[in-house]
């Protein structure tokens, strides 16, 4: 808040500026002021049994200034066109304040230019008050307003007991507040000042193959929940980052792979050999590499392959069949047991001879 001095003498009142009692002078050529860039806040809390002070700022341009007049501005309601408590600054020339008013008279140093002005209104209640930003000329006397000079900018600030909540989150993704489910998509909701717990999804998948990750809250925190004392309106922006599935498939059967972030590289490898299923690989049979293929179409014939998953992805492995090693393996396995074989018989034979 700006404090305001008492010592400061009261140099007119601003009301003038909206009021018509009186007389006006007759206004000089090219004597006008435009406010414009004006941000305040649409809706402001009431805090506890105190006054709930808003920040007003806004900018004036103006042109034909005269010698010994002055720029006036002000925040004044539309209901009573009264200045509302509070105070204000003023660059780059001084704001000389009238009073304890969210008002100020400027000496400006050229005939044009621009002033910025920033203003404490004091609100006293909770209720939807209609504002407006006013300025204008004030002759040598400081007392008469010059007609056709007066600018103006409506706007209004809700103030009630709540603080508002925005979170920004992409439309399919829900949060919670407070433990309660959300509707999907950003939102805004009011709550109580005081502490509140605030969460995200960790994943959402939409897809079978493409899903959103969270990546960071806008205040650069990456965990999806978090507790944040409100004593104000807040905004919260999620960011997520989507991914796509690569599925590898091998001919056996097996499907392996994992989720890769938009626009990334992937890269998979293979043996270049592997057993054969079954007892066929027991017995030394393998499966050569023989290229990966997408769609039946062979896309690589390296054991390693890299693509960039800018959609989901399905790569498949193709093998062939090595039997040799294990040919070999039967045949020696064969031939033993035939040696055998024979080796029994004839020791059976001679117990016969030979009783």
């Amino acid at each position: 808040m700006f404090s305001v001095s008492s010592k400061i003498p009261f140099l007119f009142v601003l009301v003038l500026l909206v009021s018509l009692t009186f007389a006006l002078p007759a206004v000089h050529a090219n004597q006008v002021t435009r406010i414009s860039n004006l941000i305040a806040p649409a809706h402001s809390t009431q805090q506890l049994a105190s006054a709930r002070g808003v920040i007003v700022t806004y900018t004036i341009t103006y042109s034909g200034l005269n010698a010994g007049e002055s720029l006036a501005s002000a925040i004044i309601t539309t209901d009573s066109s009264a200045p509302l408590p509070g105070g204000g600054l003023s660059a780059p020339d001084s704001c000389l304040m009238t009073g304890q008013n969210a008002s100020c008279q400027v000496l400006p140093h050229s005939s044009s230019g621009t002033e910025s002005m920033t203003f404490a209104v004091i609100l006293t209640s909770t209720q939807r008050y209609n504002l407006q930003a006013v300025a204008g000329f004030v002759d040598k006397s400081g007392t008469q307003l010059i007609a056709g000079t007066v600018s103006s900018v409506d706007f209004t600030v809700n103030v009630d007991s709540n603080v508002l909540l925005t979170i920004s989150v992409p439309n399919s993704v829900s949060s919670l507040i407070d433990g309660a489910s959300q509707k999907p998509g950003s939102l805004t909701v009011p709550l109580q000042p005081g502490v509140h717990d605030i969460s995200v999804p960790q994943t959402v998948q939409f897809a079978n193959d493409t899903r959103l990750r969270f990546d960071h809250w806008m205040d650069g925190s990456t965990q999806p929940t978090r507790t944040q004392d409100l004593e104000d309106d807040l905004t919260y922006a999620a960011f997520y980052t989507t991914q796509y599935d690569l599925h590898v498939i091998d001919s056996s059967g097996t499907v392996t792979g994992g989720w890769f972030d938009q626009g990334s590289t992937a890269q998979v490898v293979a043996p270049l050999k592997t057993p054969m299923p079954g007892i066929v690989g027991l017995l030394g049979g393998t499966l050569s590499f023989n290229g990966w293929y997408e769609n039946g179409t062979l896309i690589a014939n390296s054991a390693s392959y890299s693509v960039v998953m800018d959609s989901p992805q399905t790569v498949y492995i193709e093998w062939t069949a090595d039997y040799v090693t294990a040919e070999v393996v039967i045949g020696m396995t064969l031939a033993a047991v035939a040696i055998l074989c024979l080796i029994a018989y004839r020791r059976s034979s001679r117990r016969r001879v030979h009783p």
